[in-house]
């Protein structure tokens, strides 16, 4: 009796110890790698599958290249492949260059905000007798301590309820119009391995830029660090023989795209009194990858994933100058705005007015349609441009540069972001408050 009960103590003081050895054990292989002179973290996905009425659930998991964590290949590349249950949480692990992206003094003390994100594609695809029931998304991780864990709560959806933004004409023919969208006609690259990969250039709708008489504006992305907004991906995945061989996208959720190069648009100046607007789009170039996943000790199980996101911001220019590639939506209003409150000014002179944008919200700013030609097919598709962005060591926000042409040596002119908003991406000009 004595026994049993010393049995069933030591088991109810173990149990909740087990998961601090593990973190102490987690932090022992972080802490060595300080002390050998290369500085690691951990990042740890903690994927949640869902009780669902499924046989089980094949779990796949690739690390995307960034501009500061790239990957061996330049593509995506396999961090995790597994078969689960509905119900199981799967852990996975990762080491990555301890790499500063935010820091701050405190008192004295330096502290890491966060070390460089990175950023995971995480698929779940679950098989049950009432059918297949997926999911798919981009998760970027802004790892804030030596050993970070991401938890990926996933929710799975019948195919009949997740795919509606995806028009597909197989063959150029077919259901749904593209007249008004932009093309983006894809052209195959030789990734390294066993899958498919291609790129192509498309146009993607950005904000609005503002000026008055006697300004000129050009709306600009920074080289060093790189500026960065973040734009909409796309996924799909199926088990091999579930009946279709082309994907039927969904969204994966937004991606920072980051621009390699110093660039800004051509100068929007007012003609005449008034607020001249116009529209400003990004040249991105997105990559569509296909692999096939051979599951060990599951005989015959295997799954198609389609992977469909935005790699990097080609350029940028206004629609004016774009005309007829994009729509035209350059505006004159010959009133005169207020400024609020809340704007700087009155001021002269020539100026840089940086957004500085830190939130990464999945509010989107506006949409675009762009038509994804394919081999298989043309695709027309909503492109998401969010309200967010990233300001720290490694990139930036977009910004505006000011040019005073007035003329005038006193301070005349006020600006302001669009509802005293920055991730909107807008100034606005007046020279009256």
């Amino acid at each position: 009796m004595k026994t049993w009960f010393a049995f069933l103590l030591i088991a109810f003081l173990v149990a909740p110890l087990a998961a601090v050895y593990v973190f102490q054990d987690d932090l022992a292989v972080v802490f060595n790698s300080w002390l050998s002179g290369e500085p690691k973290i951990m990042v740890k996905l903690e994927i949640r599958i869902p009780p669902a009425e499924a046989e089980f659930c094949s779990v796949h998991i690739r690390r995307l290249p960034t501009l500061i964590r790239p990957t061996k290949t330049g593509f995506s590349e396999e961090v995790y492949t597994g078969v689960h249950r509905p119900g199981d949480t799967v852990v996975v692990k990762e080491l990555h260059a301890a790499i500063v992206a935010k820091a701050r003094i405190e008192r004295g003390e330096y502290k890491v905000e966060y070390y460089e994100p990175v950023e995971y594609f995480v698929a779940v695809l679950c098989k049950g007798e009432n059918g297949v029931l997926r999911y798919g998304r981009i998760h970027e991780v802004f790892p804030r301590s030596l050993v970070s864990t991401h938890v990926v709560e996933v929710k799975l959806e019948r195919e009949s309820e997740k795919y509606s933004l995806s028009h597909a004409m197989e063959g150029g023919g077919g259901g749904g119009s593209s007249s008004t969208s932009i093309p983006c006609e894809f052209h195959p690259v030789t990734p390294p391995g066993d899958y498919e990969a291609a790129e192509c250039l498309t146009w993607v709708r950005g904000p609005y830029l503002y000026t008055i008489h006697g300004l000129e504006t050009a709306f600009g992305l920074n080289y060093q660090p790189p500026s960065a907004v973040y734009l909409e991906a796309f996924s799909d995945s199926c088990f091999v023989y579930c009946g279709r061989d082309t994907p039927q996208w969904s969204s994966a959720g937004k991606r920072l795209t980051p621009r390699r190069m110093a660039m800004e648009t051509t100068p929007l100046r007012a003609l005449l009194p008034g607020t001249w607007i116009d529209r400003v789009y990004f040249n991105v170039r997105y990559r569509y990858e296909k692999w096939v996943v051979y599951y060990d000790g599951f005989a015959g199980v295997s799954a198609v994933y389609w992977l469909l996101y935005p790699v990097d911001v080609r350029g940028v220019e206004r629609s004016e100058v774009l005309h007829p590639n994009v729509p035209y939506e350059k505006d004159y209003w010959h009133g005169t705005y207020r400024a609020p409150w809340y704007a700087a000014g009155p001021l002269r002179g020539d100026g840089i007015i940086d957004f500085n944008v830190t939130e990464q919200t999945d509010e989107v700013l506006v949409d675009t349609a762009v038509s994804f030609s394919f081999t298989f097919g043309v695709f027309t598709l909503t492109v998401h441009f969010y309200k967010a962005g990233r300001t720290d060591n490694n990139f930036v926000s977009p910004y505006v540069r000011v040019r005073d042409v007035s003329g005038r040596t006193t301070a005349w002119y006020y600006w302001w972001y669009t509802n005293d908003d920055p991730k909107l991406y807008e100034v606005r000009f007046s020279d009256t408050r």
